[in-house]
């Protein structure tokens, strides 16, 4: 069965983390397990109320980096983030899933889950 976990330990993901220029300490990582063995991956970090997206992998298997990507911008609603920004094949992916992006940019990212307005990050917002 597949699950999106997030991963703690970023230890495995130090070269990727380095690659992209950002801070190790920022970086957090999300990835899809199925049947005990690591079969994707999201790096992301949450800076000045927004989620910066990284790197979605693997970025050409739609389904999965759909699955990816939406686990990782909803764990930024629940936290009341609204935006995110997405780069490189993160970016690809999400235009090829056909979000609606305005150069990198998702706002709102609530706008992906048509059914959340029930949802309780949603009772405590203000319109």
């Amino acid at each position: 069965m597949l699950e999106i976990l997030k991963q703690p330990d970023r230890s495995a993901y130090l070269d990727i983390i380095k690659g992209l220029g950002i801070d190790e300490e920022s970086a957090q990582i999300s990835e899809s397990i199925d049947d005990g063995r690591v079969t994707g991956y999201s790096v992301y970090c949450f800076e000045r109320g927004s989620i910066v997206v990284y790197t979605v992998s693997p970025a050409d298997d739609l389904p999965l980096a759909d699955g990816i990507l939406r686990s990782v911008l909803f764990l930024a609603v629940l936290r009341g983030v609204e935006s995110a920004r997405l780069y490189g094949d993160a970016e690809s992916a999400a235009i090829r899933l056909g979000y609606a992006l305005n150069d990198g940019l998702l706002e709102p990212i609530s706008g992906l889950f048509g059914g959340c307005e029930g949802c309780g990050h949603n009772k405590h917002r203000e319109d």
